[in-house]
């Protein structure tokens, strides 16, 4: 086409029921080829523009309660919907259509007036629901040779993610943030489990108001465009490990620019 037309609706309401009991809801829908507006937010499981009309939205809300003068807690939950306009045998519906729910529970202490002390636990669910068929497998059988349909129902997960960190602002203009665990996930319908290091974290320079300038690192299990069969499973997902760089600068009071870096490195897991 001549053209392509990217569509992006956010929607944020805060809102404080009193001074320790606040309530942070958001959405935002997306339809693009983009991969940095339809993965915001994380490591991009494909790097590549998309063709397509593809969708994503994502919605969450997070709850939080005071509970002492310095201790506090923040209940989440978060879900995710892709949905990929390409369709077909080994299509990217059949390969990356899925809903993400991640429920969370943080502890906040407030060790110093800059430095929060965090430990807190998340449950992942990813389930796969598109009704394309991810694969054909031949199967030599003495009869013969059976055709048989894999659906992309077969990376289905559930994970949990255990970890501590810590937010501290070395100055006003200079914040930090991190996050270090593990992460769990069990395979819904094949029989394994893996552990995997959970890594989240990155510091903040704030050179001039509305100007920035982010590092960041994560480490954790993520979706692949990759189905490439090892015996009788397809790869199920990947451990990453990706690192960026993000500079936003307002060159004027109506104009800004931004501009991301980024390097990852992908180990894939093909289940036996």
């Amino acid at each position: 086409h001549k053209a392509d037309h990217t569509h992006q609706a956010d929607l944020k309401i805060n809102h404080a029921f009193t001074e320790i009991y606040k309530l942070d809801v958001s959405d935002s829908f997306v339809v693009a080829q983009e991969p940095d507006l339809i993965d915001k937010g994380g490591p991009i499981s494909r790097p590549l523009r998309t063709e397509g009309s593809n969708l994503r939205n994502t919605a969450s809300a997070n709850f939080t309660a005071g509970l002492t003068e310095k201790l506090s807690t923040v209940l989440g939950y978060s879900n995710t919907i892709y949905d990929y306009e390409q369709s077909g045998l080994g299509s990217l519906s059949s390969l990356l259509d899925r809903t993400e729910h991640m429920g969370t529970i943080n502890l906040r202490w407030q060790a110093l007036p800059s430095t929060i002390g965090i430990a807190g636990y998340q449950y992942g669910v990813t389930s796969y629901d598109s009704k394309n068929v991810l694969a054909i497998r031949a199967n030599f059988t003495p009869g013969g040779i059976v055709f048989r349909d894999i659906h992309s129902d077969i990376r289905d997960s559930t994970s949990h993610y255990v970890y501590t960190g810590v937010d501290h602002s070395f100055t006003p203009q200079l914040n930090s943030s991190l996050r270090l665990g593990a992460q769990f996930t069990q395979y819904d319908n094949i029989d394994e489990d893996t552990a995997s290091p959970y890594v989240d974290g990155s510091a903040t320079w704030t050179y001039n108001p509305g100007s920035y300038v982010q590092l960041g690192v994560r480490h954790q299990r993520q979706a692949t465009d990759i189905a490439f069969f090892n015996v009788d499973t397809p790869t199920l997902d990947q451990e990453a490990s990706t690192v960026y760089l993000q500079l936003n600068h307002k060159i004027t009071a109506k104009l800004t620019g931004s501009l991301l870096g980024q390097f990852q490195n992908a180990s894939f897991n093909a289940g036996s």
